[in-house]
């Protein structure tokens, strides 16, 4: 646009219209006028602007949104909440650098159920897919991988084994930024061959598949989905044509534009976060208001947040499963308000079950929850050795408990959980004092999961 006035435009003309405005420079020039003579100021115009551009992502982020729930639908027979979940994760990729955690995506199911289908839909749909998957993953794989790009990983059944123990580290490091891994690569300088570290940041979105579940460590990492054979022809009877379908283009043009679209705000979430829990919850006054700091544009932002802030905070999710949950109902709140408070109650379902999972299946919950019940021997002093039959005895059968179950474990299990109020060395072995009212104690953070929600 060229400007035929006798005077040269002021510097923040364009500030006061839009550039793609395609009426004559002199309109443009009067609305100009008009504006600045109304008393609008700057701010006001480029807030507009900005309310203006989030409305027009909002309504691009739903439209892939629903796409990818539909798209999901057509080719697999799986719940409805967890197309809905899925949908916001893969949402989550194309902004997986904003975060700082991300969780992996986990399908169990037995064979012929679509766990690979899905793989591979979620391959062509996720930030930067191709349509890729690893069916036997090596870590030098990883290490080539481009930075943010969507990772699928089928029958992973494996992991846990010795051969697979550098792959194993690299993916319990993957769901966080900055954990790196070093490794020593060859170098040729002056002829010579030397070694040289070389940092590698794993950070990446992941999903995995496989038909006997997931290796507890690295589970704790991930949000895990049972997908159910189906008996429906018209799913089952379907020929993937990934590669050509329309819909899967929309998706990933529309995502990819708005990436590009997104303006990175002037505030860091996180940090906002963690001082309005500092407001929350620290009732002393050795920290700092944020609201008495001389920064406007902080104070603004932190009150423009107190209202995400507090649903999020009334979820009641902690610890690792906040961690993960964190960035995707950021994902959802981009999205759309009403999406937001959908997906807030699936994950709250999600951390519940996941949870209750924890006190059944794993091993620490177990010596916890062991522990809890030997009142009768608060005050005396047991053999490892015979505390750890005691246990086994407790557990009643187990296929592989034999495998990880013997004194050396259980002694370290006990100091690992500080649950040992004192330890002393006999000609017998080591004799243990149990802690039996911090194990009650921790046993508690347990049973609240799910009982109290269940109970209103």
């Amino acid at each position: 646009m060229t400007a035929n006035l006798a005077t040269p435009l002021p510097e923040d003309f364009f500030t006061y219209i839009s550039k793609d405005d395609n009426s004559s420079i002199e309109d443009q020039f009067r609305l100009y006028n008009l504006r600045r003579a109304s008393g609008i100021s700057l701010e006001e115009i480029a807030k507009k602007k900005e309310e203006n551009a989030n409305i027009e992502i909002s309504a691009s982020l739903n439209e892939a949104y629903e796409d990818i729930i539909q798209l999901i639908g057509y080719w697999l027979d799986i719940k409805e909440e967890s197309k809905r979940f899925i949908a916001v994760w893969v949402i989550g990729t194309y902004f997986h650098e904003e975060f700082n955690t991300y969780p992996y995506l986990f399908f169990n199911a037995m064979r012929g159920s679509g766990k690979t289908r899905l793989l591979r839909l979620l391959s062509w749909i996720g930030n930067k897919g191709d349509g890729t998957i690893q069916n036997d993953m090596k870590e030098a794989v990883l290490f080539r991988m481009e930075r943010n790009k969507i990772l699928c990983i089928d029958e992973f059944e494996n992991v846990g084994s010795k051969e697979k123990q550098t792959l194993r580290q690299i993916l319990n490091s993957a769901y966080k930024k900055g954990l790196k891994i070093t490794r020593m690569k060859k170098s040729h300088r002056d002829k010579e061959e030397k070694f040289v570290a070389e940092d590698f940041e794993p950070f990446m979105p992941i999903c995995m598949a496989n038909i006997w579940g997931m290796e507890e460590v690295l589970g704790d990492r991930a949000i895990t989905f049972i997908i159910e054979k189906s008996n429906n022809p018209c799913i089952t009877k379907k020929v993937e044509n990934f590669e050509t379908n329309e819909l899967i283009k929309k998706i990933k043009a529309n995502l990819s534009v708005v990436k590009c679209s997104v303006v990175m705000p002037k505030y860091n979430i996180i940090d906002l976060w963690n001082t309005y829990l500092t407001e929350k919850y620290n009732y002393t006054t050795l920290h700092t208001n944020i609201n008495t700091q001389n920064n406007t544009t902080t104070s603004q932002d932190y009150q423009g947040n107190l209202e995400l802030f507090n649903k999020i905070d009334e979820a009641g999710i902690d610890g690792r499963n906040f961690e993960l949950i964190f960035p995707l109902l950021l994902t959802a709140k981009r999205i759309h308000e009403d999406i937001f408070l959908e997906i807030m109650k699936i994950v709250q379902n999600i951390v519940r079950e996941k949870k209750n999972d924890e006190t059944v299946e794993s091993k620490d919950v177990s010596v916890i929850n062991f522990v809890s019940k030997q009142d009768d021997l608060r005050f005396q002093w047991i053999n490892v050795k015979e505390l750890t039959r005691k246990f086994r005895d407790w557990l009643g059968d187990s296929i592989d408990e034999e495998q990880w179950l013997n004194e050396k474990w259980f002694g370290k299990a006990l100091k690992r959980l500080c649950l040992v109020s004192k330890k002393k060395r006999m000609s017998n072995g080591n004799q243990v004092l149990l802690n039996v009212d911090k194990a009650k104690e921790k046993s508690l953070m347990f049973k609240q999961t799910g009982e109290d929600e269940d109970a209103n």
